[in-house]
């Protein structure tokens, strides 16, 4: 059984890791609670555009591969929802 309490840790190839650095950086900097405004932004389209890759496809030759992807961008449209919604009536007087 595992542990849900450790950590888990991925191995990600050195290729991987060079080409996204900086968005890795601000997405353990957010973590941390010290992201600057413009990690913070970096972190947030990171996640929408290539962990929830929203703007991909959808679509793979095997329903898992589908289901999966279609999972992915499931989160990200959730994620975008709760940024848009407005919190009080000012915000929705202004939209």
């Amino acid at each position: 059984m595992v542990d849900a309490r450790k950590p888990v840790y991925f191995d990600i190839d050195d290729a991987y890791v060079v080409k996204h650095k900086s968005a890795i950086r601000a997405i353990k900097s957010l973590r941390e609670g010290r992201a600057t405004e413009a990690q913070q932004l970096l972190a947030l389209d990171y996640i929408l555009t290539v962990l929830c890759d929203r703007a991909g496809n959808q679509f793979y030759p095997t329903d898992r591969d589908s289901t999966f992807a279609m999972g992915r961008k499931f989160v990200g449209d959730h994620i975008v929802g709760a940024i848009n919604v407005p919190i009080t009536s000012k915000e929705k007087a202004n939209d």
